[in-house]
């Protein structure tokens, strides 16, 4: 009841206060830790906390540790979840994550996160029907994994990633 109950208190603080950047992060830093377990994740698919995370993602695209923890959030709630890949497709976060490595394309944080997230929706995230969508996301993480790649040749958690990705893709 403890996780429900902070889950349902920092979800309500970020919807209230959509235009604090400091409640957006500290927000996405619970949602965070929340779904390192199981219980948390199905919590969190519950409080519809995939649309708080992408909401504050959209609302502060300038601010570096808002994507880095959003990114962190989304990577972790998609990992072995059909449900959370779901959420996340359903938020159409696949241009949104594509912006955010572009746009931040020298913070490893933020290449391991959405990297990971794409690897998790390319693996996940799609009906047996959607092969267009499976396409064209094969298509954008195939290039978006080579250029974080060659970025970053001495972060490790980006070369796994990025390899994990180049497998799938």
């Amino acid at each position: 009841m403890l996780t429900d109950d902070r889950l349902a208190l920092a979800v309500m603080a970020m919807r209230e206060h959509v235009n604090n950047e400091g409640i957006a992060e500290a927000g996405l830093g619970l949602l965070q830790i929340m779904a390192l377990t199981d219980e948390g994740q199905a919590s969190l698919l519950e409080h519809n906390a995939v649309q708080v995370a992408v909401a504050a993602m959209r609302d502060h695209p300038d601010q570096e540790t808002i994507c880095d923890t959003g990114l962190g959030f989304m990577q972790i709630v998609t990992s072995g979840s059909v449900e959370g890949c779901g959420a996340a497709l359903a938020q159409d976060i696949i241009p949104l994550v594509s912006d955010m490595l572009t746009h931040y394309v020298h913070n490893s944080g933020i290449q391991e996160g959405g990297l990971g997230l794409l690897r998790n929706l390319i693996d996940r995230g799609y009906g047996p029907n959607d092969q267009a969508l499976r396409a064209t996301l094969q298509r954008d993480a195939y290039e978006m994994a080579m250029n974080a790649l060659r970025v970053f040749p001495d972060h490790e958690g980006v070369q796994e990633v990025g390899l994990q990705l180049l497998q799938v893709s």
